[in-house]
């Protein structure tokens, strides 16, 4: 999951980089026009992603995180276009990240670690396991 924040901000890298196009459409196209159709769609289908990953993962309440990792994305992806900032990548993928720890919480907390496992490259255990779902 957090290699989706990874993609979007390889994309701020690009100059001609714009933002979410949907997020575009959207807001230049009149109401009741079948864009808002297909941009609606678009939404709905990143947003089930999140979820489905969420589930593949073990996630407690997957629909809850899914909600809150999608809107992460959202927020990126206006920084992406507003800010031009690569530190917004950082911060929306560290807080996803900690929105992925407390969602696997009951498995990865310290008493049930085993103790020879130790962090690496500075995520925690269970960001790690969310990275292979």
């Amino acid at each position: 999951m957090l290699a989706l924040f990874d993609l979007v901000g390889e994309s701020f890298e690009d100059p001609k980089f714009r933002g979410c196009a949907f997020t575009r459409a959207s807001a230049e196209a009149c109401s009741g026009i079948p864009v808002q159709d297909v941009c609606a769609d678009a939404r709905s289908w990143t947003c089930a992603l999140f979820e489905r990953l969420a589930r593949d993962a073990g996630a407690r309440d997957p629909g809850t995180l899914a909600r809150q990792l999608f809107r992460l994305y959202d927020g990126l992806l206006v920084a992406g276009l507003m800010d031009r900032d690569a530190r917004a990548v950082r911060a929306a993928r560290d807080a996803a990240a900690s929105l992925l720890d407390a969602a696997a919480a009951p498995y990865a907390s310290a008493s049930k670690r085993p103790a020879t496992r130790r962090r690496t490259s500075g995520e925690s255990s269970s960001a790690r396991m969310w990275k292979r779902a």
